[in-house]
């Protein structure tokens, strides 16, 4: 099955962030930046046509990126379907706002809360992107990050070794809390 993210990593998790520290943010970067999380035109899924996805069984499982980012959804999706897999973390989309600020802040934007976004598999990602499209998603991003297979291993194939998923882990933006003690 194809392994498929739609919408984008850390985008809830690190609009957060931006909303407890606005200022610094600002001082940091310019307003046509930060324009997005300023005017909350972030586009995030229907999760109305999600399910219309799963009835008409474009979607064999899908799994929300909340608590964990979108690393744990993947862990999540695959024990469901009690498959192994190898993705490509480079495909999974995330903002540019998302990459900086979590670096400012020594954060993992894969590992960071990304409430409205969810990781799919799916017999063919093109069929489900077409639907999403003609659902009227079409500025909804839905991206092909890899391919379940019959093993156990969760192999990430885009560095020079090849790595292995780790298990969920506390999400990022607990530790982005207890960091600046809210």
């Amino acid at each position: 099955m194809d392994i498929v993210v739609i919408g984008y990593a850390g985008l809830s998790g690190s609009l957060e962030i931006y909303k407890l520290k606005r200022e610094a943010l600002r001082a940091r970067y310019c307003s046509r930046f930060l324009r997005p999380f300023e005017e909350g035109k972030l586009v995030f899924p229907d999760e109305a046509v999600l399910e219309e996805s799963l009835r008409r069984g474009l979607i064999s499982y899908i799994e929300a990126a909340d608590e964990g980012g979108v690393m744990a959804a993947l862990w999540r999706v695959l024990d469901k379907a009690k498959k192994g897999c190898e993705y490509s973390q480079r495909k999974i989309p995330v903002l540019q706002q998302t990459v900086e600020i979590c670096e400012l802040y020594g954060i993992n934007p894969y590992r960071l809360s990304s409430k409205g976004c969810f990781v799919c598999l799916c017999n063919n990602e093109r069929e489900l992107s077409a639907y999403l499209e003609m659902s009227g998603c079409e500025d909804l991003v839905s991206t092909y990050i890899g391919r379940t297979d019959s093993t156990k291993a969760r192999k990430r194939t885009d560095g020079e070794e090849t790595a292995f998923l780790r298990r969920p882990e506390p999400d990022e933006l607990l530790r982005f809390k207890d960091k600046i003690k809210l």
